[in-house]
Order: C-alpha cells, then sequence, then structure tokens
C-alpha cells in the first residue's frame, strides 16, 4: 500500500478493498491465520526524499486490517519497503498495528512450533540463522541468489539455496514480486517466493497472482487460489486494439502507436473511454529499446549489473535442470557480495 499515491490513488484503494474481500471469501472457515510477509506498504517516495506514507494511506490500512482481523489472526513483519533504515527494521511503519487485537508484530526472530514442525520468523535485516538451529521451514524476506528480480535481473546478491538448505528444508519468503517455487534434492528441499498478490508495476506484466494455504502441520503449500480480478499491466499494439479491445479492459493499458495519427487520436480515445481501462497511455516509439530500471532498483537497492545468463539457459529447451545449471555459471563467474 501506498505505491499508487498520485492522482489513481484512490482507484487503487478501491481495488484493495476487492483484494480484501476475496481474502474473505476464499479463506474465510478454511484457515485460522494470515501471515504477511513483509512489503505491506511502500514508504520509499523518491530516493532525496524522507520516507513516508500519505495519511490517506494510512488511515486505509488501518482500516484494512481491522476488517481482516475481525476474521482472522494476523501475523505480520517488516520487509525493506515497510522500514526507516536499510539494514535494520526498528524503525517500522507496521508499529501502528502494535496491541491491535488479532495481530502480532513480529520484531525480531522469533520460533514457534505446530506438531513437530520447527519454524523460524525472521523479518528484513535479520540474520536468519544467527544460532545455527536445524528448523523445518522459515518465513523471511530476503534476497536468494538465482532468483528472478523480473524479466531482466536474476538476483545476484544474498544467500544461495545451498547456504540456506544447511539449516532448513523450506524457505517461504517475500521480496521478488514474482511467484519462484523450485524444488531441490529431489523435492526434499525448496525456496518458494510467494510474489505479490496481485500487480504493482509494470515489470509484473505477464506474471499471476496467488495467495496460499499452508498446511503448518505438514509444512505444505496445499492449496493456491489465483487472483483473476485485479488490473493487469499490459503492452498492446493500437492496431490489435482497433480489432479488439478487449484485452485492455480493466487493465492498465500501454498502447504502442502504430497506426497514422492525426486521423485515429481522437478516435481512440473514446475507444479506450468505452472499453473502460483502468489506466492508459501512449507510447509513440513503434519499437520500445529501452528498459526502466527505476522498478528494479526499487525492489533491492543493492543489486550490482552483473551480466546475466538466466535468458540464454531458459531458450535452451534441451536442457535438465535449468536451475542448477545456473547457480554453478553464476558460482564459476565468482558473483560474490561486496
Amino acid at each position: 500500500m501506498g505505491c499508487h499515491n498520485g492522482d489513481s490513488g484512490e482507484k487503487w484503494l478501491t481495488e484493495y478493498e476487492r483484494l480484501l474481500e476475496w481474502i474473505v471469501e476464499s479463506f474465510y472457515g478454511k484457515v485460522e491465520t494470515l501471515f504477511f510477509l513483509g512489503d505491506i506498504f511502500d514508504g520509499k517516495q523518491s530516493k532525496t526524499s524522507e520516507k513516508g506514507m500519505s495519511f490517506r494511506t494510512m488511515h486505509f490500512a488501518d482500516t484494512f486490517f481491522k476488517k481482516l482481523s475481525d476474521k482472522f489472526e494476523i501475523v505480520m513483519y517488516a520487509g525493506n519497503h515497510d522500514v526507516y533504515y536499510k539494514n535494520k527494521c526498528e524503525v517500522s511503519a507496521l508499529s501502528m498495528f502494535k496491541n491491535k487485537p488479532n495481530i502480532t508484530v513480529i520484531e525480531d526472530i522469533t520460533d514457534f512450533e505446530v506438531g513437530d514442525k520447527q519454524y523460524r520468523i525472521v523479518p528484513w535485516a535479520c540474520d536468519p540463522f544467527e544460532d545455527e538451529v536445524e528448523i523445518d521451514a522459515i518465513f523471511a524476506h530476503i534476497d536468494i541468489q538465482s532468483f528472478k528480480l523480473n524479466d531482466y535481473k536474476v538476483s545476484d546478491f544474498g544467500y544461495t539455496p545451498k547456504e540456506l538448505f544447511e539449516y532448513c528444508d523450506i524457505v517461504y519468503t517475500g521480496h521478488y514480486h514474482e511467484r519462484q517455487i523450485r524444488d531441490y534434492q529431489k523435492g526434499k528441499k525448496q525456496v518458494c517466493y510467494v510474489g505479490t498478490p496481485l500487480q504493482l508495476g509494470k515489470n509484473e506484466s505477464g506474471k499471476e497472482s496467488f495467495i496460499h494455504i499452508l498446511d503448518l502441520e505438514k509444512n505444505k503449500i496445499i492449496e493456491e487460489i489465483k487472483n483473476t480480478f485485479s488490473p493487469k499491466f499490459v503492452t498492446l499494439r493500437a492496431s490489435a486494439m482497433l480489432k479488439d479491445p478487449s484485452p485492455a479492459v480493466g487493465n492498465i493499458v500501454e498502447v504502442l502507436w502504430d497506426i497514422p495519427t492525426e486521423e485515429n487520436l481522437d478516435k481512440f480515445e473514446t475507444l479506450l473511454s468505452e472499453t473502460k481501462t483502468f489506466e492508459h497511455k501512449f507510447s509513440f516509439s513503434k519499437e520500445k529499446k529501452d528498459v526502466d530500471m527505476s522498478e528494479m532498483s526499487d525492489i533491492s537497492d543493492s543489486i550490482s549489473d552483473e551480466k546475466l545468463l538466466e535468458e540464454l539457459i531458459d531458450k535452451q529447451e534441451s536442457w535438465n535442470h535449468k536451475e542448477k545449471i545456473l547457480e554453478k555459471c553464476l558460482e564459476l563467474l565468482n558473483i560474490t557480495t561486496v
């Protein structure tokens, strides 16, 4: 919440209301507790100004979680966008939820047990294995090498899966916006980036969003429910939209202008209005050659610009074990934290 505080802010709050209704309809009576794995807020207004949120966002968030906590127990912890400092979580926007009924705000490493399973909650900037105790799974908000930040970037910063698996079997984590679930060691180990429950930026275009049901007694995701109603970021050619505008309905549309301008622009504005897009804008460059790096840097300020192998490896249709090949290539290239 808070990443769309501009002119379209009210429309986004309506989308969060729809998200809340979906959560209640999908999960009430099926689960007892909701886990939020960091980045409830986006407090980074700009790289040069004080971090903060609008009063409107704060008021809405208070109401949102009051409605949820009337139905569920809620556990939340800070992600990098919830906190003031880059490398610690002592000052967090989540403090507004402390001492609220049915809401638990985790501010430091916290362990808990369910049946014979041992779990650990790890807020942003905390060391998940400070005491080297073996646990079944961690809930975190961390960087893991070889996982995709977006379509253009793979993380070369943070933990390796091998490091994490020395202490736990499964990692459930927020942070990267695309859902990514990888099995290791013939399914005995797993990393699960849960992804965002709705698309928040154009780098999430083409990705599906989910909320997951986790059985804590089995340490296993037993159901995935896909978000089919929130607006999506789509890029469409003007010529194609004239033939079929339906892919633009309710979505955030970038129109690539590939038709004569003078006789079509007014007509196209009318078409978009009748189509009822969530938002739209025109791009008058036929070929998109530049990649907007600003959203990438928002994900993690500490990601370097090493040349990536992931796309090349992904195109090799005959290759098996692509994830392991990618990890080994990154290791051989000696991509390290500095």
